[in-house]
């Protein structure tokens, strides 16, 4: 359970909780599907997405969800008080597939050797440690 006045997790939701509230968070944003493209964005602009967060996870009993939400979007700062949109943009339902299903990585989890195997590929034909000075 989440207090929208304190902005505090109450009760900590079970796993089926939460499962059922992002069940809910999937259905509601699949009406959307445009926005993984961008802010396609439908007019009139529904008032779902308008809303501040808050009400929005309220309106669709969604509180179970809070603090997985605020956990991957702390670089947006109070995303309760943010329009729903800008959930939807940073909790996306491709986020959300990942989350389920798994996120594409290297086999080692190290990026960086993609960009290895592309540099030798190159053959020394890569600059490295460069600044642009300009552009056209």
């Amino acid at each position: 359970m989440f207090d929208f006045k304190t902005r505090e997790q109450l009760v900590t939701p079970n796993e089926e909780e939460v499962h059922a509230a992002f069940e809910k968070f999937i259905t509601i944003q699949s009406r959307y599907p445009d926005l993984s493209l961008g802010y396609m964005l439908p007019d009139p602009v529904p008032d779902d997405l308008t809303m501040p967060a808050s009400e929005f996870i309220r309106k669709y009993g969604l509180g179970d969800a809070v603090g997985t939400i605020a956990s991957f979007g702390q670089h947006v700062g109070l995303f309760l008080d943010l329009a729903a949109l800008y959930t939807f943009k940073h909790f996306s339902l491709d986020l959300i597939d990942a989350l389920k299903h798994g996120f594409i990585r290297t086999a080692f989890a190290n990026n960086s050797a993609i960009y290895g195997a592309a540099q030798k590929k190159l053959e020394g034909d890569v600059l490295l440690s460069s600044t642009i000075i300009s552009t056209n």
